[in-house]
């Protein structure tokens, strides 16, 4: 064949590929997204996350086997961005935008809540569907206002089953939970606790703060201070100024006991950072050994070095145009959104492939959203009925200013993955597992034993004290006794005869020296009376012992010998007071009294037989002196 015959077939050739390829892309349909992201405004986070959108549908337009329905049929995918300034009026602007001019087929982003809320309830209404990057109110899991809201960010409410598998972990049975009343950990933290309840484990403490006032050390002190005292185990579902706040407190007065877990404690405002540095926070150090729970969306490859370079590269072109400064980082966001325009791209994929018409490939694509499950890198993504991507975490400990994972938690597995090859370093700074609970526990069953033994010494000792105490005073009192009886006369024992006792008794038993007197004596003559004009005159009479014929002198000469008598009783009876001790044999063996207990008894003795005497006089000395008394009565005249 000739050389010019063989060049015109090839260029014929030539010809009807691209009239085929004109024909294929005549039917082929440009599937728009419009992604929504803040690059300035409070969270300026797209001017480091956008470049993930060129860098990922560069990556599914490359991709003709997983993405065989959308480029083998000639189909493209492409997208445009708006700037939402994270503003809710701005939002809606811009959404707003998009839709009237019929440019795009579904909504990527936003990420700021405030924006989400109005994007959310347009786009329902319009019957597009958007899918976040970024919101994580828990309201918008709620189908029924937002029907075609999806989300590749899992709400905070997904980590109850991560704590309740950390506390099975490491067994402890109590804890204090701490939050803030922001919507963002409302929410997650009631349904925490209610889950943590139902489980089996105790919330002693359910502390919610403002947002402003855990600022105020001083006005926070004593509450932490009791949930400190009541738990060991502390879990913040709060920002990072309040986990700072208790830091400042007690981060240098925590025990081995002592355990502090906190979720996505880095998020500012709503945003994670994997990697600590000096702006964040003037004293790194402050938060040694807390386990951080964060949300998985770096990848765990090699590979995501290479994606965060294109999207440092995409950034500088079109149609963005931001080129990133050297000290600037890719944000973890941008897995997000690179994840959530995966996600519309498989369910597309998915609605094509079943042959659906192009002009119903919207309306058949948001059921298909909620049955779309894929694997970027090593993070899968499966959606559940509420639109939410099922979660998975990654566990930090902050160590050395940095943070070491530590486990990876998937929530269809339901299990905590921990490193084999890493140790944890506690708030006490060791690395053994934290106790959870005082060292005798909380109902000090760990060491009732200690206690029962602890009883039965001092049982062992009361009694010993008890006997040395009875027998010291036994031995004091018989000290006390012997003084008592050697400090009276020598003389004890001595032989008294039972003469001188007999006239011990003889003595005592006479009235010998009682003087008597009547009412008649001479010392008591009734005066003279005057009644009734007459004069009654009593004539001194004799006393019953003159009557008897003795004179006056005789009669005082015997009382006086009487006297005499008395006293030598009462020397004798001082002398030879005595109690008996023993007779035998006809002699009487005596314990003489003290001198002083004598004369103070017998001087008692005295006293009362000189009062007796006085009141009772003998009746027949009365009748007796009754005889001789004469009485002459005279009558005066007038």
């Amino acid at each position: 064949m000739p050389r010019g015959a063989a060049r015109n077939i090839r260029h014929l050739a030539l010809l009807l590929l691209l009239l085929l390829q004109f024909v294929v892309n005549a039917d082929g349909r440009n599937f728009r997204l419009g992604v929504l992201a803040p690059v300035s405004g409070s969270w300026p986070v797209g001017r480091t996350i956008l470049g993930a959108a060129t860098v990922t549908v560069d990556e599914i337009m490359s991709d003709a086997s997983d993405f065989s329905a959308i480029v083998g049929s000639g189909h493209s995918l492409s997208f445009m961005y708006e700037n939402t300034d994270c503003n809710a009026a701005t939002g809606l602007e811009r959404i707003v935008h998009l839709w009237s001019a019929g440019h795009v087929d579904a909504f990527i982003g936003p990420g700021c809540d405030d924006v989400c809320y109005g994007c959310a309830l347009l786009a329902g209404k319009w019957g597009m569907p958007i899918i976040s990057w970024g919101c994580m109110l828990p309201e918008f899991s709620d189908k029924t206002t937002f029907p075609t809201f999806y989300r590749t960010v899992s709400p905070y409410q997904y980590t109850s089953q991560l704590v309740i598998g950390l506390m099975r972990h490491y067994g402890w049975r109590r804890l204090a939970l701490i939050t803030v009343s922001d919507p963002l950990w409302q929410l997650a933290s009631r349904l925490t606790k209610v889950e943590l309840q139902e489980a089996g484990f105790e919330v002693h403490d359910y502390l919610v703060f403002d947002v402003l006032e855990t600022r105020v050390a001083d006005s926070v002190k004593h509450v932490y201070q009791d949930a400190v005292n009541r738990s060991r185990v502390i879990l913040f579902y709060a920002h990072l100024d309040e986990v700072t706040t208790f830091m400042q407190l007690y981060g240098g007065n925590l025990d081995d006991e002592y355990a502090v877990l906190a979720i996505d404690m880095f998020l500012k405002p709503y945003a994670q950072t994997l990697n600590l540095t000096v702006e964040r926070t003037t004293n790194i150090n402050l938060y040694e050994g807390i386990i951080n729970i964060v949300a998985q969306g770096q990848p765990n490859i090699n590979g995501y070095a290479d994606f965060q370079d294109g999207v440092r590269n995409a950034m500088a072109k079109e149609p963005f145009n931001m080129p990133m400064e050297p000290w600037e980082r890719v944000d973890v966001f941008a897995s997000y959104l690179r994840q959530a325009i995966l996600l519309y791209a498989h369910a597309l994929n998915a609605t094509l492939a079943r042959g659906v018409a192009i002009d119903n490939v919207t309306a058949a694509l948001i059921p298909e959203l909620f049955a779309t499950s894929f694997w970027d890198t090593t993070d899968p993504v499966r959606m559940n009925s509420y639109g939410d991507k099922k979660p998975s975490y990654v566990l930090y400990n902050i160590r050395n200013g940095s943070q070491v994972e530590i486990g990876t938690f998937l929530s269809s597995d339901e299990k905590i993955d921990f490193r084999d090859d890493v140790s944890i370093t506690w708030p006490s700074g060791r690395t053994d597992r934290p106790t959870g609970e005082p060292r005798c526990g909380w109902e000090n069953e760990h060491c009732e034993h200690e206690h029962n033994n602890n009883y039965a010494i001092v049982a062992s000792i009361a009694c010993v004290c008890g006997s040395l105490v009875i027998s010291g005073l036994a031995i004091i009192i018989y000290r006390l006794k012997n003084a008592k009886i050697n400090s009276r006369p020598k003389n004890m024992g001595q032989e008294i005869p039972r003469s001188a006792l007999e006239l011990q008794k003889l003595m005592n038993s006479k009235n010998i020296g009682k003087k008597r007197k009547n009412k008649y004596h001479k010392d008591h003559a009734r005066q003279p009376i005057q009644e009734k004009g007459m004069e009654k005159v009593v004539q001194p009479v004799p006393t019953f012992k003159q009557k008897m014929g003795e004179s006056n002198n005789s009669y005082f000469n015997r009382m006086d010998k009487e006297v005499q008598a008395a006293k030598q009783r009462a020397e004798f009876e001082v002398k030879w007071d005595v109690e008996v001790t023993q007779q035998r044999d006809n002699k009487v063996y005596v314990k003489p009294a003290t001198p002083l207990e004598s004369v103070q008894r017998k001087t008692k003795q005295k006293s009362r037989e000189v009062a007796e005497q006085k009141k009772h006089v003998s009746l027949q000395e009365q009748k007796q002196a009754l005889d001789f008394t004469r009485t002459d009565k005279v009558e005066f005249g007038r």
